[in-house]
């Protein structure tokens, strides 16, 4: 196996069980607090996460069926408003990120080595693999890992 794929898909499996570990190991989360008025909360942050999982799920299932497809890059205030994360209970936003992250994980395993290569088009970054969303998703995920770690210590 590709070691980028093997890297990719062994950190996307990973970061549902480090978050919950982070949130079941912790005391006295304060979903609601806010450190950095330009970040979402702890609660809001979950909603989040499991839209972006929504998210990376269609662009490579996209991308996978019809190689060059159109894929538009989505506005995280406009859908945190459309969705309206602050009425949102932080535990079933973290049961539908781990279900979110199984359905992507499910879809990124069926793929063969050649499938991880095909290329869509992003509306704001240009031409983009399989593999690069993915890449993005792991980065996203640890980044706001670290947000997590940091605002509940």
């Amino acid at each position: 196996m590709n070691p980028n794929i093997y890297y990719v898909t062994h950190g996307l499996g990973a970061t549902p069980h480090v978050l919950k570990h982070i949130i079941q190991t912790a005391t006295n989360i304060d979903w609601v607090k806010q450190p950095d008025p330009e970040r979402f909360n702890l609660r809001d942050m979950m909603a989040h996460m499991a839209d972006m999982d929504e998210a990376w799920l269609e662009r490579v299932s996209s991308i996978s069926k019809q190689p060059g497809a159109l894929i538009v890059g989505r506005n995280p205030d406009e859908l945190a408003r459309i969705n309206q994360y602050e009425t949102l209970d932080p535990n079933d936003c973290l049961k539908r990120f781990l279900e979110n992250r199984s359905k992507l994980m499910a879809e990124l395993e069926s793929y063969t080595p050649e499938q991880w290569s095909i290329t869509g088009k992003h509306n704001e970054f240009g031409e983009v693999s399989i593999l690069q969303i993915t890449q993005f998703a792991l980065g996203h995920d640890g980044y706001h890992l670290r947000q997590t770690v940091e605002w509940i210590s």
